[in-house]
């Protein structure tokens, strides 16, 4: 996780996503963050923009992967 503020385009989609997506984020990023104090003291808005960054890092890095392995594969 970014120890910068999140950045304002994630701020945005943060504050614009339902109450039920927001609750579930916030819980998810409980269990990734529970052990580290600085995003204890975080916005709810700020903790949802820093998982969606991460998600969005996760998936980009998922697809290279995928991509990877079909050149390697052949497929």
């Amino acid at each position: 996780m970014p120890t910068d503020n999140a950045s304002p385009n994630y701020i945005e989609k943060a504050q614009t996503l339902p109450a039920e997506e927001s609750s579930r984020l916030l819980q998810r990023f409980d269990v990734y963050c529970s052990r580290n104090s600085r995003f204890r003291n975080m916005a709810a808005t700020e903790k949802i923009a820093h998982l969606l960054r991460k998600e969005d890092e996760d998936l980009a890095a998922w697809r290279a992967n995928l991509a990877a392995l079909r050149q390697h594969t052949g497929r």
